[in-house]
């Protein structure tokens, strides 16, 4: 008895080191960046200063076991309407667990007779919702198109160093874990706030962007693109032992886990951003990404071109079905490392380079979800694969 606690206890402490040592990979290269992180903390007490509207914090002892929102506590009936400009901070919680988020409600109006659409947004290692916004800047790049922006939080407890669990089987599979929490959040938000069901995209940075690539493959049906920077492939690893090779491109084992994982590829829009001098998720892990979500399209035709913003050279490859729709699209940011591309200054983030947000909302928009949206423009119904 003695000896199976004594092995369940080494065991305990394997998996923290583990998890400790992953998120230490992320943020290692942070020592070598502390000016650059000096300048976020300003940069982000001067964003909070100016930011429009209020922000919120509210929750209730409510639970439900489908999973809900906690705001403030209203009246039985009270409409849950939420003031332009602001950013909200709440609290999800279902059956699979609980996670804090930040929503940012939009100036900018819906075009008449359409729904806004959502961007979901998840940070990466070291990193929470707040700063995460306000690296991307994703809230301004979205308000001339009325977009909501949710930006979910992980949790210390769920992982030291706030890394989504992306490397774990419970983490990778629809219905369960951490996948399961996102897509019930996000299925709250919409449905409590009216946004359009068919205009929901997800993207990541790092940790967040292995997270976004397992939600767009196991709810294909919930989301209708996704975008990567720097981020990992579909059950890319097991283990926190075997994510750390994989990261550097031991793909054997991404490749096995896949097949064994036995979903299938979803059709969903997909697309990658990656430095080309990223030593902590290497370029290998965004051609794996790509390959993948041209799987489930059909033929394609390939568009390359390349060009420069910000100080970076860069390679830009579109996929193109039949219809016309870029299905699957690549930058590859020259001299880039490993963060957002295009960010305000601070750590894991890139300020030089194209505006990843902005390039992720043209394509998000670009969608045939988009174009049916607007007012007259034919089916309601979104389109499956193209």
């Amino acid at each position: 008895m003695v000896r199976r606690r004594t092995g369940a206890r080494a065991l305990k402490v394997w998996k923290t080191v583990m998890r400790a040592a992953l998120g230490w990979v992320d943020t290692a290269s942070a020592a070598g960046k502390r000016v650059r992180a000096a300048a976020s903390k300003t940069a982000i007490k001067a964003q909070a200063a100016g930011t429009k509207g209020a922000v919120h914090h509210a929750q209730s002892s409510r639970s439900e076991s489908n999973g809900v929102e906690h705001p403030e506590r209203k009246s039985k009936g009270a409409p849950d309407a939420l003031a332009p400009g602001s950013v909200v901070a709440r609290r999800f919680r279902s059956a699979h667990g609980a996670r804090t988020y930040r929503l940012y409600v939009p100036n900018t109006p819906s075009v008449a007779g359409t729904r806004p659409p959502l961007i979901v947004m998840l940070h990466g290692c070291a990193q929470d919702a707040e700063r995460f916004a306000t690296i991307t800047r994703m809230m301004d790049r979205g308000e001339a198109d009325g977009c909501w922006v949710l930006f979910p939080e992980q949790s210390a407890r769920a992982n030291r160093t706030r890394c989504w669990n992306w490397f774990e089987p419970e983490h990778q599979r629809r219905g369960e874990g951490e996948p399961a929490i996102l897509a019930g959040m996000v299925r709250s938000i919409v449905r409590r706030h009216h946004l359009d069901a068919r205009r929901v995209y997800v993207a990541g940075l790092s940790a967040g962007g292995a997270m976004a690539v397992i939600l767009a493959r196991t709810y294909p049906d919930l989301f209708a693109g996704v975008g990567v920077c720097a981020g990992m492939p579909y059950a890319a690893a097991r283990t926190p032992t075997t994510a750390l090779m994989a990261m550097r491109g031991g793909h054997r084992l991404a490749i096995d886990a896949e097949e064994a994982a036995g979903v299938a590829a979803g059709c969903v829009r997909t697309i990658v951003f990656q430095g080309d001098c990223d030593r902590t998720v290497v370029p290998r892990n965004a051609d794996t990404i790509v390959a993948a979500a041209l799987s489930a399209f059909g033929p394609t035709t390939t568009e390359d071109d390349v060009g420069s913003s910000g100080g970076r050279a860069f390679r830009r490859v579109r996929h193109r079905t039949d219809e016309g729709i870029v299905a699957v699209e690549r930058w590859t940011i020259h001299g880039a490392g490993h963060g957002w591309i295009g960010g305000a200054p601070a750590a894991y983030s890139d300020p030089l380079g194209p505006d990843a947000a902005r390039a992720l909302l043209q394509f998000f928009l670009s969608s045939p979800e988009h174009a049916t949206a607007l007012p007259g423009a034919g089916s309601s119904e979104r389109p499956g694969c193209i």
